[in-house]
């Protein structure tokens, strides 16, 4: 059954879930999209709850994406700017023309709490103003993970 989750270049969401059993390996899926962050932190609430009756320890957060249609046959991969941390939060990598990189990712900032960590090369980097929307999306994307690292740290 379809369903219309407003995916017609407005923000996604989707639930990120990690999972770690009684012998202390993680699992990570993800569920989703869904067209509320609210529904995404029902699904990490829901797992949390199932499993903890089972000795699992289970943490997650919600991701924010925009979507951008294209025909099933593109085989183009994913921009590199979309890649995920080792613990699945996102970030936001990319390379400008001179060949400096950029990197986004969440940062939770003793006694200050969440924030967002920026490093570029010593001569800075370039983002093109056509990719302007897409890196602002990103570093929402990126704070609400940071807020998400910050209360599972303060728990």
């Amino acid at each position: 059954m379809a369903r219309n989750i407003g995916a017609d270049g407005r923000d996604v969401f989707r639930a990120v879930i990690t999972s770690t059993g009684k012998d202390g390996r993680p699992s990570t899926w993800h569920e989703g999209p869904y067209a509320k962050p609210g529904a995404a932190r029902a699904r990490v609430s829901f797992w949390r709850n199932h499993l903890a009756d089972k000795g699992s320890t289970v943490t997650g957060h919600p991701e924010r994406a925009l979507t951008v249609w294209r025909p099933v046959d593109d085989a183009q991969p994913d921009p590199e700017q979309y890649r995920t941390d080792r613990d699945g939060r996102p970030t936001w990598h990319s390379t400008d023309v001179d060949g400096d990189r950029l990197l986004a990712a969440v940062a939770v900032i003793p006694e200050q709490g969440p924030g967002i960590y920026l490093r570029t090369d010593l001569r800075g980097s370039s983002i093109p103003l056509d990719q302007l929307d897409d890196f602002i999306a990103r570093l929402h994307a990126i704070a609400d993970a940071a807020r998400t690292a910050h209360q599972e740290r303060t728990q």
